[in-house]
């Protein structure tokens, strides 16, 4: 019967070696530092389109014309021109010439 408590006591100790040597595993494992992840940036638009957004402005605004004036004059509507405005969408070569002719204006490229 001695040899038996002896044979559970011997488990018992590996047992507690085992766990001791996982506390210690998880303990000198270092902490993850959280790191702030950056929000993706917009890409950038062309200046281009800036300009054609703040020309078709300037120029309606030079008119005296409302947005709703210049979309009837186009065949579309507020909301689109307000869009190209601001640059959040882009155009077709021919809404470029659509919003051009409703501005009585002419499109000249240089270089």
């Amino acid at each position: 019967m001695a040899k038996k408590k002896e044979k559970k006591g011997k488990k018992k100790d590996k047992k507690l070696k085992k766990s001791e040597q996982l506390l210690k595993a998880s303990a000198k494992k270092p902490k993850k530092k959280k790191v702030k992840k950056k929000a993706p940036k917009a890409p950038e638009k062309p200046k281009l389109a800036f300009s054609i957004g703040a020309l078709i402005r300037a120029a309606r605004l030079e008119q005296k014309m409302t947005q709703d004036d210049l979309a009837s004059r186009c065949g579309t509507n507020k909301s689109y021109i307000s869009r190209v405005e601001n640059n959040a969408t882009d155009m077709r070569v021919s809404t470029l010439m659509k919003l051009i002719d409703g501005l009585d204006g002419e499109l000249r490229i240089e270089f």
